[in-house]
């Protein structure tokens, strides 16, 4: 994750369990996103049932062949799995 992240109340919880935990961390992070065929290829490796993309809108925009069932939900919108 970006190391900004652990400036904030999540990020200072998942550093806290870290120490707790004795567990090592090494930030990492990388510019872009995956590529849609990078995608396909994780989601078939998966095999899910269904699809709930949870960032980009480019869901919406795309050929979205090959991938599974694509379940988008609006913001604040729940879903029980």
């Amino acid at each position: 994750m970006w190391g900004g992240y652990l400036d904030r109340d999540d990020g200072r919880r998942v550093q806290e369990w870290f120490d707790q935990h004795g567990a090592k961390r090494w930030p990492l992070h990388t510019s872009g996103h995956a590529s849609m065929a990078d995608l396909r290829a994780f989601a078939a490796t998966v095999d899910p049932g269904i699809l709930i993309p949870i960032h980009g809108v480019g869901w919406d925009d795309e050929d979205l062949t090959g991938f599974p069932p694509i379940r988008r939900l609006a913001d604040g919108e729940s879903i029980a799995i």
